[in-house]
């Protein structure tokens, strides 16, 4: 019976490690692929200087959530392991980021969901790519990679400017999967040293660019 007991216990403290983040402590971060970032964690007051009961999930699309950090320990089998640090104040570093890290970063102390921290990582990239029918155009991507369940986007959250800052016409966002994507269709000219560049609106303020 004692047996049965402590293996139903175990059992319990497995899925409560495992329940979904959720928290009212949530914050939005921005950046663009190359940068590191520090993914906060402010849960950690009462917390010894080891960080040995924290641990870091990551959530790409809703859809599989996955341990960063397990009990205070970078969990090696980890697709980003290489590129992850724990800090003494149990913030998560990422080294290097890629569009791929885009997600839901959830920072758990012990076994209550009652403190998560809950980080959302948005990574603004531009890609280009020429068009087939030899004209000379080439149409860029501007694309919000975000956490599936994070906010849509609206048809205005992208803007493309030139090197003047000049807001150009391009296509309106739209939502594909965990993207938001633009696109601008432009002819380079080699006599004009033309850049472009866009940006991410949110409720009238520009987060990244």
């Amino acid at each position: 019976m004692q047996q049965h007991i402590s293996s139903l216990l175990t059992i319990l403290i497995f899925m409560l490690q495992f329940e979904a983040c959720i928290s009212e402590t949530y914050m939005d971060l921005y950046y663009t692929p190359g940068n590191d970032v520090i993914l906060p964690c402010d849960n950690t007051s009462s917390l010894n200087s080891s960080c040995s009961i924290i641990t870091w999930f990551y959530d790409r699309d809703n859809s599989e959530t996955t341990e960063m950090v397990w009990n205070g320990a970078i969990m090696e089998n980890s697709a980003q392991a290489a590129r992850l640090s724990l800090y003494s104040n149990c913030s998560l570093g990422i080294r290097n980021i890629v569009a791929e890290d885009a997600g839901l970063y959830c920072c758990r102390s012990g076994n209550t969901t009652a403190q998560d921290t809950n980080v959302g990582l948005h990574i603004l990239n531009i890609s280009a790519s020429q068009t087939l029918n030899g004209d000379g155009y080439i149409t860029l991507a501007c694309t919000l990679f975000k956490y599936s369940d994070s906010q849509l986007c609206g048809e205005n959250s992208i803007l493309w400017l030139n090197e003047r800052g000049t807001v150009l016409l391009g296509s309106g966002a739209r939502d594909t999967g965990p993207m938001c994507v633009s696109l601008l269709t432009v002819k380079p000219q080699r006599a004009h040293n033309k850049t472009y560049t866009c940006q991410y609106i949110k409720k009238n303020s520009v987060k990244i660019e």
